[in-house]
């Protein structure tokens, strides 16, 4: 019997100290969380002709170094999102253009970039 209630309170501080480790693991990754959900970006903007100034559709914008694109729609805009805040280069390809780059930009939380892409025809 002695044998019988030295298991019962075992068991039972197991779970007790278990259950504690799982709250503080929660309560980890909520606060990594909201952390990381503050420091969040986005960049938007457009991709025109340098010499027309015209619209460009279906140019890559590509964030240098990663493998983050956005692909402009008919009117030339794009958005990029989920970036950390920090610099960050931007190029831009489509065929018959050649590529161009937008460079060292910095992006922080809270603020909503714009950029502007011009790009020239290969001939």
């Amino acid at each position: 019997m002695k044998n019988f209630s030295k298991i019962i309170l075992l068991s039972l501080s197991l779970f007790i100290s278990g259950n504690g480790i799982a709250e503080n693991k929660d309560t980890r990754v909520a606060k990594e969380t909201t952390t990381a959900t503050v420091l969040v970006c986005s960049v938007a903007g457009s991709v025109i002709d340098e010499v027309t100034g015209e619209a460009l559709a279906g140019v890559a914008v590509k964030v240098a170094g990663t493998d983050k694109v956005a692909y402009t729609d008919f009117d030339g805009k794009f958005s990029i999102a989920n970036l950390c805040q920090g610099n960050y280069s931007f190029e831009s390809s489509m065929i018959s253009y050649i590529n161009g780059e937008s460079s060292n930009l910095s992006v922080t939380a809270g603020d909503k970039k714009e950029i502007k892409i011009k790009m020239k025809k290969s001939y």
